[in-house]
């Protein structure tokens, strides 16, 4: 499925899910944003390092998005 990422409906369970995790700044959610449209077995893993955004709290994030979005 691909999502309309400007879309109100997306937007919002992006602002919803990031908040959840602790992903409030801009590059979190425009991270979660892109991992939407991607299979998810080419979601980048944990690459153990001190990166800005983690990438398992934005797995996180984009899971809990798409829970919020299949809610609606």
């Amino acid at each position: 499925m691909t999502f309309d990422l400007d879309s109100t409906r997306v937007q919002s369970a992006v602002f919803l899910a990031c908040s959840r995790v602790g992903l409030d700044t801009d590059q979190g959610r425009h991270t979660v944003k892109r991992w939407l449209n991607m299979p998810r077995e080419e979601w980048p893993g944990c690459c153990a390092g001190s990166c800005a955004v983690c990438n398992l709290d934005v797995q996180t994030a984009v899971e809990l998005t798409l829970e919020y979005l299949e809610q609606a």
